[in-house]
């Protein structure tokens, strides 16, 4: 629930609409579980309305796996482009979709057709700030939340049950 201001900040800077899927049938995810429920709710999304470009940060800061996206890309069988730092264009007429990932050392440039997920490096945007009507705007706004009674994922698929890693324990190695 925390993240609901998180989505109001972003309806605050312009986002249409804002979804919180939250229930304790996802807790406990790793990266699997939680890509399954998060492709579920954009396949759910897209029955509404097409969906061209699913925007993932590089990775999290937890585990650290960069999992999540690729795991949606493939749930929902969508080419990916990982590490992007800069979207150079989109035709819509063509549906595709051009960019410029970072990787060691060097950039490539790489065409795709849409709909595609993108990974993203921090460089590809420089947030704005919001402003105040935008602020009250989004205060004013209902979110949806999402539970899995909405989803109607198979339980044994999400949450702790559906995940087949599990953190024991964190700690930080010797240096030799």
């Amino acid at each position: 629930p925390a993240a609901e201001s998180v989505l109001r900040k972003a309806i605050s800077n312009g986002v249409d609409e804002g979804i919180l899927l939250s229930d304790r049938a996802f807790g406990g995810a790793d990266t699997l579980a939680t890509s399954t429920v998060l492709g579920f709710a954009v396949k759910k999304i897209s029955e509404k309305r097409p969906v061209d470009i699913i925007i993932c940060g590089k990775q999290t800061i937890d585990g650290d796996t960069a999992q999540v996206g690729p795991g949606i890309s493939r749930r929902l069988d969508i080419p990916q482009l990982t590490l992007v730092d800069e979207i150079i264009s989109v035709n819509q007429e063509k549906k595709t979709i051009k960019v410029r990932r970072k990787l060691e050392g060097y950039h490539e440039i790489i065409e795709s057709k849409l709909p595609v997920l993108l990974t993203v490096e921090r460089e590809i945007n420089t947030p704005r700030y919001p402003t105040v009507p935008g602020r009250l705007d989004a205060e004013a706004v209902s979110i949806q939340v999402w539970t899995n009674a909405a989803l109607k994922l198979d339980p044994k698929t999400i949450g702790l049950l559906g995940s087949p890693t599990q953190v024991r324990r964190i700690f930080a190695p010797e240096r030799k």
